[in-house]
């Protein structure tokens, strides 16, 4: 989650104990909030197995959130998501449901987590590491201690150590590190087999495009009513800010469609890795 660290709060949690999560029914854990200006916040989180997440705050709205990583080839699966919110204004969400869904995709927010994930486990790889050796959870970390054991519970555990086996490793080990423009690359991981993403592209390339005619044509317009003048009128002057401003909104356009639909290594390089973790102590997280 993106935020100013120096409004964080350590999270008052209760604690689960391993009785209370249930292989068919999932798990409840209450909590406090993790921002200062949540203080006195109380929160519940119902994990409904084997996907929901049902989310309450006595201060805030109420949401469910539904899940499903689907595998679709070796080491890839597919991510099937829908979010519900109890309280939410009917008109806001009348609105945004004519939204067109590539608006929502948030590629660049993933791209956060793919580099961590990523450097993490080749960093595991080089050193022999195991999960064990990043074991330490906290307070604030029960829920996803508990979601795990549930995995445990269910089996998922026995599959992932037999993908972690050492002929496993073995193999991963061969492999060089990924580069940072093949942990971002969003044509070949997702714009390529999405019809939706792949209008979204066109739609904004299209844009992009008729933004540059625009502003050949508005400087024309600017050129020429000052030439008629043999002065800069109010009239070309008007022309040449609109012009200028075309030339920006192409510009702009084409680089957000590059970035969100092709690769968002331009941005990270650009804004210095986990750039949605603005004004932490420190600066940006880079790796």
């Amino acid at each position: 989650m993106a935020m100013n660290q120096d409004d964080s709060q350590p999270m008052p949690a209760e604690r689960l104990p391993p009785s209370s999560i249930d292989i068919l029914s999932g798990f409840t854990w209450h909590h406090g909030g993790y921002l200062k200006k949540y203080s006195g916040m109380k929160g519940e989180k119902t994990f409904q197995a084997p996907s929901v997440f049902h989310t309450e705050y006595d201060k805030g709205p109420v949401g469910l959130a539904s899940i499903y990583a689907t595998p679709s080839r070796p080491g890839v699966v597919r991510i099937f998501a829908k979010f519900t919110f109890k309280s939410a204004p009917k008109g806001l969400f009348k609105l945004m449901s004519k939204v067109p869904h590539w608006v929502f995709l948030g590629l660049k927010l993933q791209d956060q987590d793919t580099v961590m994930n990523a450097r993490q486990a080749d960093y595991m790889r080089r050193e022999g590491l195991t999960h064990r050796d990043y074991y330490s959870p906290s307070r604030a970390d029960v829920g996803v201690t508990a979601a795990h054991a549930w995995f445990e519970k269910a089996g998922y555990q026995d599959m992932w150590r037999a993908r972690m086996s050492p002929a496993a490793l073995a193999t991963a080990a061969a492999k060089p590190d990924a580069t940072l423009d093949q942990m971002l690359d969003h044509w070949d991981r997702h714009t390529k087999h999405c019809k939706v993403c792949q209008e979204g592209m066109a739609v904004m390339e299209k844009a992009a495009a008729f933004s540059r005619v625009a502003a050949v044509a508005l400087g024309i317009l600017a050129a020429c009513l000052a030439a008629a003048a043999r002065a800069v009128t109010p009239g070309a002057a008007a022309a040449g800010a609109a012009a200028a401003f075309a030339a920006w909104l192409a510009g702009r356009l084409a680089r957000e469609s590059y970035e969100r639909f092709v690769s968002g290594a331009p941005a990270w390089r650009r804004d210095g890795g986990l750039s949605l973790v603005k004004g932490a102590t420190g600066g940006p997280i880079k790796l």
